[in-house]
């Protein structure tokens, strides 16, 4: 990534390069066949961003405030936030992008949302009153 923010992915295979614009971070999934990046849009915004290795768009999730990758590199799970809400979501890499809502209506301030080692509970910090740790076991989603 240069210090404009530019992401340029450079496929050795096809010698093509492609630009990804104001990025803030980015992975890839453990296949390598995914790029997932949070990106900042015109109106200073954040939005997660799937890509195929090639750059082709394949899902924008809007106001997206954090996502973390887990340690398989198979799923992601992020945290979407307006003034009033927050939802998490997870996005599973198979085959293809699958996008499931995971929780719902939650307090509009969450933050440093994570794995735990089992992969399958997730913990976060949300803002309600006080600053509350939550933690969520997922079901096979």
């Amino acid at each position: 990534m240069d210090s404009n923010k530019n992401l340029k992915v450079m496929d050795l295979v096809k010698e093509t390069l492609f630009l990804i614009e104001d990025v803030i971070s980015y992975e890839f999934s453990n296949d390598g066949q995914f790029i997932i990046s949070l990106e900042t849009n015109n109106n200073k915004q954040s939005n997660l961003c799937i890509r195929y290795i090639d750059g082709k768009l394949v899902r924008r999730i809007e106001n997206v405030t954090e996502c973390k990758l887990n340690k398989l590199g198979n799923k992601v799970i992020y945290v979407s936030s307006n003034e009033q809400t927050s939802n998490i979501g997870q996005i599973a890499f198979t085959s293809k992008v699958s996008v499931v809502e995971v929780l719902s209506n939650l307090p509009p301030k969450i933050q440093n949302i994570t794995w735990a080692k089992d992969e399958s509970t997730i913990a976060f910090y949300g803002l309600n009153k006080t600053w509350e740790l939550f933690m969520y076991q997922m079901e096979n989603k």
